[in-house]
């Protein structure tokens, strides 16, 4: 990870895919991550072995993790329904992917959150999750890209 800000991003991305998979409460998950109980360390695959093995990751930003946790639970309905507004009829909220969602919803709640953080270091930041998890040339990355986008030059003025 590049800042502990981008580690913040990640353990967003992390906590809304928990609440998608489980019945934990947001309450909870935050305190978990707050905590360090979760999000302290990620699988990484050594090129030497080719095993996995967990990797240290710096701390977050416990202010902007909590920030923008506190915009998705406040506003996730608004969240999907702008994020819904962008998808064709094959990619609907139930067709797509929990973790693709999940870093879909962790960018537009910062597009919504923070203003004086530019629009292009945004997207930048949830297209390189997207290419962490779905590989540079995958559709996820160039749909995350223009979602992104959309959203922004609908509820930013510096898009």
């Amino acid at each position: 990870m590049k800042t502990n800000r981008s580690v913040s991003r990640l353990a967003v991305v992390q906590a809304l895919y928990q609440k998608a998979m489980t019945d934990d409460g947001y309450d909870k998950i935050v305190k978990d991550f707050l905590a360090g109980n979760v999000g302290r360390e990620v699988i990484s695959e050594n090129p030497y072995t080719d095993k996995e093995e967990y990797v240290p990751v710096m701390p977050m930003d416990e202010t902007l993790f909590t920030g923008l946790m506190n915009v998705y639970i406040a506003r996730r309905t608004d969240i999907d329904d702008m994020i819904s507004a962008c998808m064709t009829d094959n990619w609907t909220k139930e067709r797509t992917e929990v973790l693709f969602w999940s870093i879909l919803s962790a960018g537009v709640a910062e597009l919504l959150a923070y203003p004086q953080t530019p629009v292009a270091v945004i997207v930048n930041e949830y297209v390189d999750l997207t290419e962490a998890f779905y590989g540079a040339k995958s559709h996820e990355v160039s749909v995350a890209n223009g979602i992104f986008r959309r959203i922004s030059n609908d509820v930013r003025e510096d898009a």
